[in-house]
């Protein structure tokens, strides 16, 4: 089962429909997006590739950026063959991620398997927090100056630890190099750290909205999407 949300501007009257998108490269080298839904998970479980799709929009020059986040790659194809792939999908702006799941070693490049996921952050009063992804919200908390993911690896090979901080949210702008010094002075055992905030658009830099409930219109500018009704599809 599948579900599409329908927003409707309360000024011009302009729909908007949001889905739950899944893209995936199938056999002949094809990109594929479509709703997911129980009618298309034969399609993906025979995909080499496969991931989620999203749109954002830009206000500042109308813009709309796909994002492609990959997130599984059982044919193990190589990531500048998928980025290939995508890129020529179609012209329009494109943001390609890889989920954070996937890790090489870096002393030996063997892929490895994550063996432990966990949410941090750092909050106002100086304090570092990491545990269970699912016993806080830190999302735009503003109790909280950035907040994360932690993924903890090991090489059989190498007999090597390899634990990934990435941080999702930085509400306080702090600078990178604090951060990392920030992880350094609490965990003492940072290895690899990355930045997943949003992108800026490509074409003038201006920011990117997901469009949902209570966004501006991107068509008048003037009113704001709200939602109509929730449909469900096989």
């Amino acid at each position: 089962m599948g579900q599409f949300i329908n927003y409707k501007c309360d000024i011009c009257g302009s729909e908007y429909i949001r889905d739950s998108d899944v893209f995936w490269i199938d056999e002949n080298l094809e990109i594929n997006i479509a709703m997911s839904s129980n009618s298309i998970s034969a399609e993906i479980s025979k995909a080499l590739v496969n991931g989620y799709y999203q749109e954002y929009h830009c206000y500042d020059c109308d813009s709309t950026v796909k994002e492609f986040l990959i997130t599984d790659n059982p044919s193990k194809m190589s990531s500048e063959e998928i980025l290939n792939l995508i890129e020529d999908y179609d012209h329009t702006f494109k943001i390609i991620k890889f989920d954070n799941k996937f890790q090489s070693c870096i002393y030996c490049t063997k892929s490895l398997d994550y063996k432990s996921q966990k949410a941090f952050a750092f909050d106002k009063q100086g304090d570092f927090i990491i545990e269970e992804s699912f016993l806080h919200d830190f999302e735009d908390n503003e109790d909280y100056d950035f907040w994360g993911y932690y993924y903890g690896y090991y090489c059989n090979d190498c007999k090597k630890q390899i634990n990934k901080f990435v941080v999702m949210q930085n509400l306080s702008s702090i600078d990178r190099d604090s951060i990392r010094d920030i992880l350094n002075n609490h965990t003492n055992d940072l290895t690899v750290l990355l930045f997943e905030y949003r992108d800026s658009c490509q074409h003038c830099g201006g920011k990117l909205y997901s469009l949902k409930d209570s966004s501006l219109c991107p068509r008048c500018k003037e009113g704001h999407l709200r939602k109509v009704k929730d449909l469900d599809f096989d």
